[in-house]
């Protein structure tokens, strides 16, 4: 296998980086003979501890600094009437030469500016923008032997391991120095197009869940823990069978809709029925205490009075009610006076009993004191308050209401328990 041969553009770009590195300067002179590559100068320290003049070279035409025309203690000829060329400017002499083994890449004079005259022209821009011309070539395979330049130095002073083209715009950076500079590697392959909406990924949290919405779920029974849960899909073939209706939400049919309503109204109505059947059984307990007594007292001569009004008295009993009947959960026991309880449910019904009667007397006070054209005007407010009066007159009536419900509650659960 032949050994590949350097170009001479390459050559030239290795010889830059090397003496770069070694702390030579990059000058913006540019070459009087090939007029394309910039010159290099030596560091100050060197001539001075020689006491001579810092030496300058063309790594196209020297190669390196001791192949300068007159050797090294001599300076060279044409280093002083090197001109400083414009930033701007691009060379349109004769383009770099290549190997012989690449003679089909010879660019001929007047062509224009080649690929490597526009890099060089670059380079130099950037090298005095702050930017370095590093050692490694861009493995671009369309750049070929185009050497890539550093990032100039942070604000804080540390160095920038991210290196670019001039040609192709490429950036590139080391892996080890990719942590180091706080980035992250994204993948690139694409996620599959076809997933499923579970309950568990749907960002739909209980507690964002609106009132009405909840109550809705809980009517038509379309709960999200499962049963009536619908799954929405999505399938890779939406863009393709837009046409067919194939990769949409699916839908609830009506028949199936309507079923689950039914159903849901029935549920609610065992429900209702069973709360009801709660109550009625609380009130057996009250009036079948009084009954036992009765009956202990008189068994034959009261049993059929009993039955027949105890069924008169609860009409509730026959209605139509779901076999098997549910039974009571517990038996509950009437609370003493001394004990904990007791002492509670006393306190709570003096309060409320106080409370009722204040209400009543501010009431009393109240309806004592109607405007005087409240008969003719009605509830219209003409400016001397008859709408105020009967918003105050239905607020004391709902109070009042309200208050002798939970009354009777806490008696209730003071005579039979809770």
């Amino acid at each position: 296998m032949p050994v590949r041969v350097m170009s001479q553009l390459e050559t030239t770009s290795a010889i830059l980086g090397e003496y770069m590195l070694k702390g030579w300067t990059l000058t913006d002179l540019h070459c009087d003979t090939c007029r394309s590559t910039p010159l290099m100068r030596e560091p100050a320290a060197a001539a001075q501890r020689e006491s001579r003049e810092r030496i300058q070279f063309c790594a196209l035409c020297d190669g390196r600094p001791e192949g300068r025309v007159g050797g090294p203690s001599s300076t060279r000829a044409h280093s002083s009437s090197h001109s400083r060329l414009p930033d701007t400017a691009v060379a349109t002499s004769s383009s770099v030469l290549v190997s012989a083994g690449q003679d089909q890449d010879e660019h001929t004079v007047g062509e224009g500016p080649s690929q490597a005259d526009e890099a060089a022209s670059s380079i130099s821009d950037l090298l005095l923008k702050g930017y370095s011309l590093l050692g490694d070539n861009c493995p671009n395979p369309g750049c070929k032997g185009i050497p890539l330049v550093g990032y100039p130095k942070k604000s804080d002073g540390s160095k920038d391991s991210r290196k670019m083209c001039v040609s192709c715009g490429s950036r590139w950076i080391d892996e080890a120095a990719i942590e180091k500079e706080g980035m992250k590697i994204f993948s690139t392959s694409e996620p599959s197009t076809s997933a499923s909406i579970s309950a568990s990924s749907r960002r739909e949290p209980a507690e964002m869940e609106s009132p009405r919405s909840k109550a809705r779920r809980e009517l038509y029974g379309l709960d999200t823990s499962g049963g009536n849960h619908i799954e929405l899909q999505r399938s890779d073939v939406r863009d393709k069978d837009k046409d067919k209706g194939k990769g949409r939400k699916k839908v609830m049919e009506s028949d199936e809709f309507e079923k689950h309503a039914q159903q849901s109204v029935k549920r609610l109505q065992l429900q209702r029925t069973q709360a009801q059947g709660d109550d009625v059984t609380m009130e057996d307990a009250d009036s079948d205490a009084g009954v036992d007594e009765g009956l202990h007292a008189h068994p034959q001569s009261q049993s059929t009075d009993v039955q027949a009004s105890t069924m008169s008295s609860h009409p509730m009993k026959t209605m139509p009610m779901p076999n098997p009947l549910p039974r009571p959960i517990n038996n509950p026991i009437p609370p003493s006076a001394e004990s904990a309880l007791g002492k509670a449910l006393t306190s709570t019904s003096e309060a409320l009993s106080s409370t009722l009667q204040n209400l009543s007397t501010s009431l009393e006070s109240h309806t004592s004191r109607p405007p005087s054209n409240f008969q003719r005007r009605g509830i219209e407010d003409d400016g001397n308050g008859n709408g105020k009066w009967f918003v105050d007159l239905k607020l004391h009536t709902e109070a009042i209401k309200d208050v002798l419900a939970v009354l009777g509650q806490v008696e209730r659960a003071k005579r039979v328990g809770y």
